[in-house]
This record gives structure tokens, sequence and C-alpha cells, in this order.
């Protein structure tokens, strides 16, 4: 496999010149198409050193998973002062980043986001973190699972996310999920989606789930036919709703005389 080795290298997006800030390397070793890979790096803005790396390896194939992240500095209300760092490895042919997290008035986090699976067939995450905090003495978890799969004629996506939050008194405790299929062929398509949260605190459970059906289909003799199915769930809240709709549109005939059916019952977005 062709491999460029350059020494003292840099890098920039910046068009100014000399550049405001730059990526800088004492080696950079370079395969076409796969990756680029940086040794003893430093990110430079306006002629002072910011940020280190020991090494950095950066995809030159489209890719879900970051080289890496720069910190973030900042201020909010609900945290005060924070500072959020993350550092990238590789193992196994993987890879992922190592996040390190300090909140001025919560504590501290750490955790880790892994890409299993990052290529043309698709994407495959997994999200661990947990934050020591000390405003409600009480750790905090937050777990993810995300991908996505391609397979002809088959695609599919899904996310699933849990995380608790809040005084033990008061504690809240949510899971949330999505999922996306979709199967395409000559003659059509079908799709199905759906997705759902539950939340559970100590005076109430709330759970909302939805989801929908399409189908789009060419029939013999030129007709066309497109079926909906969609529903709506909401338990546990203050006004409850159980929605169901849907449609059906059957076309055909040829010019100059052309015939369609339509039959369909639907709820408004908003009551949703």
């Amino acid at each position: 496999m062709k491999r460029i080795v350059l020494t003292g290298a840099m890098f920039t997006t910046c068009e100014c010149d000399p550049p405001g800030y730059y990526v800088a390397g004492s080696r950079m070793e370079i395969i076409p198409n796969v990756s680029m890979t940086l040794y003893n790096v430093r990110f430079v803005e306006s002629g002072l050193t910011l940020f280190y790396w020991p090494k950095l390896t950066v995809p030159l194939y489209t890719s879900a998973r970051p080289p890496f992240r720069l910190p973030e500095i900042g201020h909010s209300g609900h945290d005060g002062w924070y500072v959020k760092l993350s550092f990238p490895y590789e193992a196994f042919g993987a890879g992922g980043l190592l996040l390190l997290d300090w909140f001025q008035r919560k504590g501290v986090g750490a955790g880790v986001t892994h890409w299993y699976r990052d290529d043309n067939s698709g994407m495959g995450q997994v999200h661990v973190y947990a934050l020591l905090n000390r405003q409600t003495q009480t750790i905090d978890p937050a777990l993810g699972w995300a991908g996505r799969l391609s397979s002809n004629p088959w695609n599919a996506s899904w996310e699933l996310d849990y995380f608790e939050e809040g005084f033990y008194e008061v504690r809240r405790r949510t899971a949330e999920g999505s999922l996306s299929l979709r199967n395409t062929r000559p003659d059509g398509y079908v799709t199905l989606s759906a997705s759902g949260a539950r939340e559970a605190t100590p005076s109430a459970l709330r759970t909302s789930l939805s989801g929908s059906v399409r189908l789009n289909q060419r029939l013999p003799n030129g007709l066309l036919l497109n079926v909906t199915a969609d529903t709506v769930l909401r338990l546990g809240y203050p006004v409850e709703r159980r929605l169901y709709g849907y449609s059906f549109d059957l076309q055909g005939g040829s010019a100059p005389i052309t015939w369609r059916i339509v039959a369909n019952e639907r709820f408004h977005p908003d009551l949703a």
C-alpha cells in the first residue's frame, strides 16, 4: 500500500496568508484515500499553541467518527463555568473518544463514545457516561446506542438513549428510542418508522409512542398505489392521546381518461 511520509508538516483551512490557525506535526504519514496520521500534533492559533496530542489519525474517507474534538470552555447559567475535553483513541481497527468534563456547579463527568462500525455497510456507536453530581449528591448516568446498516434492498437506522437526573426525591429516569426501516425496489418502496419515550419520576410515569408505515407500489396495468398509516399514543400525561390515521390512494387509467380513488382519516398534527 502506498505511503507518503512528510516531516515538519502542517495543514489548515484558513485562507489567510499567513494562516491565523493551523495544525502542525513533527511527522505526517499519509495513506491515500485511507488515513492521515500526525505525530506530536499542535493546534496553533495566532502563533500560540493551544492544544497538543501525541498522535492523531484523520480518516481520508467519509466517516461518522470525528478524528478529534477541540476542547470546549464556556459558561452557562445551569452549569456555571465548564471545561469539556476529549481524547481520541484507536484499538482493534475501531476507535472513539474518551471524555472528561468539569462543571463548576456539578462536578466531574467521564465516559467514552466508541464507534465499533464505520464503513460502507453502516455505522455503529455506543456511548457510556457518568457525572458525579455534587449538586444533587448522585451519580447521573447516560447511555446510548446508535447505528445504521445498509444491505440492498434494506436500509435501517436506530438510536436508543437512557439517562437519569435530579435529586433523589424527584429523580427523573428517561428512555428514548427511534427506529427506521426502508425497503426499496424498482417498483416501489416500503418505510416503517417508530419512536418512543418513557419518563419515570416518583410521582408519575409518562409514555409517548408514535409510528408510521408508508407504501408506494406500482402495480400491473399502470396502477399506482400509495398507502400510509400513522398512530400516536401519549399515556400518563394530563391530557392523554390515542390517535390513529390512514390514507389510501389508488390511481390508474391512461390519457385522456384517468381515475383516482382516495380514502383517508387523519388527525391534526398539533394534537400529537
